[in-house]
């Protein structure tokens, strides 16, 4: 909204701006006592901002503005706005839609510590632990350290388009500690939001032939299962007489893993097999996302593993599992709606408090930390993992 009015205290016209946020804030200077909180009014004649005594001139405001967009942009958003060269109007509104759309930042701290009885040499070691980008999560920050230090770190992307860091090392020791430390942006989904495409709303379906030929190896299923148990147990979700929404019967399923199997972690490196997991009704977050993978793939939708974190409000709280580790769980592919999260471990449907950091066909290609080393087997002592989601306010 924007009006006209004469000043009785001055000759000059000012403009008045109505905005949906306190303009101080947006430029993060103090607001003088007794001044409203909004709108601040700029003096056409002059440009002076009446309200704060900080901010006298239209380059002030500029110059303000900048600071607060090098304060709350990341590193790819700010090579979009050069200095002296924007306007005070574009940089308000990008700051505006920031704060009309606040994104939590996450932080995660990870420590994995490697133990022998004897120097042992290392080699090649692959390490996911950077954050896919996307438009619901963005990498702010990220630091890596090792010790002992590497002969060299390199990136590359796999097959997949995560990122992997490939150490290699050189000498020998008893010891070998991988520290990460990310910030990210998060745009959380409160809600489930199934914009399907109006052809794949209701169970059965078909894709695109042109999905299709990508969708392909996410469609098959991965592990022997010859009485077609799994399949036996996910088609009880299906409406026997006739079709079944596509959303209430991947919601269902979900939360039927989540209701029915118990979370138990296990000391054993590796996934079990999905028959193992329906046979026993427990496991951990990375069986029952194979396991959910393996049943909504007999029905026909691709599935992908995905690792990465999970926020726990309070470790103290028996809801949420998986914290403390890293965390896993799966994707469905839906048409119009894309790949949808889904967390069987903790009844989570979309990407609430779930940081994605690599997505992949099968959970063997998905490992967060992987490498070898020269020595007897006995010389493992054992591993420590460590990791900490933290929301910062």
């Amino acid at each position: 909204m924007v009006s006209k009015r004469k000043d009785s205290n001055s000759t000059a016209w000012l403009r008045t701006k109505a905005y949906s946020i306190d303009e101080y804030e947006l430029l993060g200077v103090e607001r003088e006592p007794g001044k409203p909180a909004f709108p601040l009014m700029a003096d056409r004649a002059t440009g002076r901002y009446v309200g704060s005594a900080s901010i006298n001139s239209r380059g002030a405001i500029r110059d303000r503005l900048w600071k607060r967009v090098q304060e709350h942009a990341g590193p790819a958003e700010r090579k979009q706005f050069v200095p002296g060269r924007l306007g005070a109007r574009l940089l308000r509104t990008f700051l505006r839609n920031r704060w009309r759309t606040p994104m939590p930042i996450f932080s995660v701290k990870h420590s994995t510590v490697y133990r022998y009885n004897q120097p042992v040499r290392f080699g090649e070691h692959r390490l996911m632990f950077r954050p896919r980008d996307s438009f619901d999560q963005r990498l702010l920050d990220h630091a890596l350290s090792v010790d002992p230090e590497p002969m060299g770190i390199r990136w590359i992307h796999d097959v997949f388009g995560n990122c992997v860091a490939v150490i290699e090392f050189t000498g020998s020791a008893n010891k070998l500690h991988f520290a990460t430390d990310i910030r990210l942006d998060h745009t959380p989904q409160h809600a489930p939001d199934f914009r399907i495409d109006e052809a794949a709303l209701n169970y059965p379906f078909s894709y695109d032939p042109d999905e299709g030929a990508d969708l392909a190896q996410t469609m098959e299923r991965h592990h022997a299962d010859d009485s077609d148990e799994i399949g036996k147990w996910a088609r009880q979700f299906v409406n026997a007489s006739g079709q079944t929404e596509t959303g209430k019967l991947l919601m269902t399923l979900c939360y039927a893993i989540h209701e029915s199997f118990v979370y138990s972690r296990r000391i054993e490196t590796g996934t079990q097999p999905p028959l193992v997991t329906l046979h026993l009704r427990k496991g951990t977050c990375r069986d029952f996302a194979l396991f959910m993978m393996e049943a909504v793939r007999s029905l026909g939708f691709a599935a992908r593993f995905v690792t990465g974190y999970v926020y726990v409000p309070s470790r103290d709280s028996a809801d949420v599992r998986g914290g403390g580790s890293t965390h896993a769980w799966c994707q469905v592919y839906l048409p119009g709606a894309g790949w949808v999260e889904f967390d069987p471990t903790n009844g989570i449907v979309g990407n609430r408090d779930l940081i994605r950091v690599a997505v992949a066909r099968h959970p063997q290609q998905a490992i967060p930390l992987s490498g070898s080393y020269s020595g007897s087997a006995s010389s493992f002592l054992g591993m420590t993992v460590e990791v900490k989601v933290a929301k910062q306010n």
